[in-house]
């Protein structure tokens, strides 16, 4: 899909615009409104990186299979599969999907690891970002459906009979990145971002990345510095314009690391209910009744994040559309405020 047909389709499903309010954008008011939705986004992906805790994920410099935790997120989506086949109670289609997305997922990054290592070696900045995406996604999956499908009230564990359940944020990331190797799309992405190179700012690195946490500033740095190239360098805009590839890769980051900022469960906590889950064979009443406590905390919190980050994403269409609608002269609808209500677990 070219970047034209991909802001047509943007603006479309926001639902602010008609065929023929369409008609009337001008190239130029394309190509600004892609800078607009480009800079929006990674601008508040800005703020929201400070907070998310990657540091496990940088330590594996782009290859899944140094993740400290893959055995046991390995493990326990083996014993997922396993308490599903013993199931008495029917488990959905939907939910045996979603352990063969993550399955994917985790196949789709060890086969593309020379992509995510060079983006590590070589400070590409929203390929580490995508790397990032992708793995906190896996996590979360992960740790989602053992917190939806597993009762663990009773010694014997099983599957929850007619559970309730939500598509979250890191479900569909993963469905999505899926989706995006097989169609291809990613391929493109990757060919952009190499290709957009020679419009940004360098900056001024060491060769090597000792520490994790110096990854995380070296992101933070290239966020600032690629959104600055944007605002300045007139021939970085005209490039996004016509590389979908690059606006398809920042979009696709929006949902789960908004959906990630509104989360109230940390990330050591969901690595660590993991592991228990991979030695649930081994677990006594003690780790049970903790399972038991995080899965009730993390379905809340991964389905009410969820919602909130939607709503934002919705405010900022919103927001864009405002933009387009003056640039063509048209009225603008008021800017929704969007609320983030407090809620307990």
């Amino acid at each position: 899909m070219k970047t034209n047909e991909l802001l047509l389709a943007y603006l479309k499903e926001t639902e602010l615009f008609n065929s023929e309010e369409l008609s009337l954008l001008t190239e130029e008011v394309k190509e600004n409104t892609v800078k607009e939705v480009i800079n929006m986004i990674v601008k508040s992906l800005e703020e929201k990186i400070t907070v998310i805790d990657t540091t496990p994920v940088n330590r594996s410099k782009g290859d899944i299979r140094n993740i400290k935790e893959i055995d046991s997120i390995v493990k326990a989506i083996s014993n997922l599969e396993y308490l599903v086949e013993k199931a008495t109670s029917t488990v959905t289609p939907e939910l045996k999907g979603y352990i063969t997305q993550i399955k994917q997922s985790i196949f789709n990054l060890r086969d593309h690891s020379t992509d995510f290592k060079e983006a590590y070696r070589d400070r590409k900045t929203l390929m580490i970002l995508k790397y990032q995406s992708i793995v906190l996604s896996i996590f979360s999956s992960v740790a989602y459906l053992i917190s939806v499908m597993i009762d663990f009230s009773e010694d014997d564990v099983e599957i929850i009979s007619k559970p309730h359940y939500e598509e979250i944020a890191p479900i569909r990331t993963l469905i999505d990145f899926n989706r995006s190797i097989e169609m291809g799309e990613y391929k493109k992405s990757v060919k952009s971002v190499l290709e957009m190179e020679q419009f940004l700012t360098k900056a001024d690195n060491d060769d090597v990345l000792l520490e994790a946490s110096d990854i995380i500033t070296t992101v933070l740095t290239g966020i600032k510095s690629f959104y600055k190239d944007v605002d300045n360098n007139v021939n970085l805009t005209s490039f996004l314009y016509k590389a979908a590839g690059v606006v398809t890769l920042v979009m696709s980051l929006r949902e789960i690391f908004y959906t990630l900022y509104r989360a109230r469960t940390k990330f050591s906590e969901v690595i660590s209910s993991i592991d228990s889950f991979a030695s649930i064979s081994n677990a006594n009443s003690g780790i049970l009744s903790r399972l038991n406590q995080f899965a009730s905390k993390f379905k809340i919190d991964s389905e009410e994040s969820t919602r909130i980050a939607r709503r934002e994403i919705e405010a900022e269409d919103k927001s864009v559309g405002a933009f387009v609608k003056s640039s063509i002269g048209l009225k603008a609808a008021e800017p929704s405020v969007v609320e983030y209500p407090e809620f307990d677990f």
